[in-house]
C-alpha cells in the first residue's frame, strides 16, 4: 500500500544554503574518485537501490500535487541504467547512462 499525503502535511522546506557535513564531503569525494577511475564495484549504494528511492520520490511528489518532472527524469535515468545491466554497481555509475545520451 502506498502512503498518501494530505495537502498541508508538509509545512515548510528549508532551502537556505548550508555547509556540507564531513560525511557529505566524504561521499562526494568517494563518488568523484569512482567516476574518475571508472570504478563502480563494491558499492556503498547501488543504481537499483537509489532508483527505488527516486521512484518513491515521484510517488510522493504526485501525492503532494507538486511537479514530478525532475524526479521522473531521474527515475528514468536510473531505470535505464538498471535495464542496461548496471543495477548492482555504485549509484554514481549513473554517469555511464548520462554519457551515452
Amino acid at each position: 500500500m502506498t502512503a498518501r499525503f494530505l495537502p498541508g502535511q508538509v509545512r515548510s522546506v528549508d532551502l537556505r544554503p548550508r555547509s556540507l557535513s564531513p560525511d557529505e564531503k566524504d561521499d562526494l569525494r568517494h563518488m568523484g574518485r569512482a567516476i574518475e577511475g571508472n570504478r563502480f564495484a563494491d558499492p556503498q549504494s547501488t543504481i537499483r537501490s537509489v532508483g527505488v528511492d527516486i521512484t518513491r520520490l515521484v510517488e510522493i511528489a504526485d501525492d503532494l500535487n507538486i511537479n514530478t518532472a525532475f524526479p521522473a527524469f531521474a527515475s528514468d535515468l536510473f531505470r535505464n541504467a538498471t535495464d542496461a545491466g548496471y543495477g548492482a554497481e555504485e549509484h554514481c555509475a549513473i554517469v555511464k547512462v548520462i554519457r551515452a545520451r
